[in-house]
């Protein structure tokens, strides 16, 4: 079976700031969305347009959200399922309840429902510890969800 990869905020700021300007880039990416292969949810768009409004992600950003398997959306269910187990994902300094790592962590669980388990990686650099919210690999550990560093992500399509 083929595998899915969900991408979060972190790691296409990352991948941003790896292409700069050159949109060319992306072209893989967009292969990949367009393939059904790459996807990100709705947050992560929401993430982009306040974040990275005048660069390069933007403009691909709104391209692939077109493409997207699902348009993005995650049922309620597997959100339930990721603040169940790793309610610390949700960070309390952000009022809004479409928050971008709780979401890519539920799509991870909703792809793995569809395509099983060793067929889905999330892919995300965030990495840092902080004081009140845990970061997205240590929840996908505790979910079971298989994860890639930016980096690593890159590897695996060459």
């Amino acid at each position: 079976m083929t595998h899915r990869f969900i991408i979060d905020t972190h790691a296409l700021r990352y991948l941003s700031n790896a292409a700069g300007s050159n949109l060319a880039f992306f072209e893989p990416l967009t292969d990949l969305v367009d393939a059904h292969r790459l996807s990100f949810p709705h947050a992560v768009v929401k993430d982009c347009k306040k974040f990275c409004r005048d660069e390069t992600l933007w403009v691909w950003v709104n391209v692939a959200e077109k493409l997207r398997v699902n348009n993005g959306d995650v049922k309620q269910s597997y959100t339930e399922q990721v603040l169940d187990k790793c309610l610390n994902l949700f960070d309390e300094d952000d009022l809004s309840e479409d928050q971008a790592p709780v979401r890519a962590a539920a799509m991870g669980l909703h792809f793995q429902d569809l395509y099983g388990a060793d067929n889905v990686t999330v892919v995300t650099e965030d990495r840092l510890d902080h004081p009140l919210r845990m970061n997205l690999p240590a929840a996908c550990k505790v979910l079971g969800l298989a994860t890639f560093s930016a980096t690593e992500f890159l590897a695996e399509l060459t």
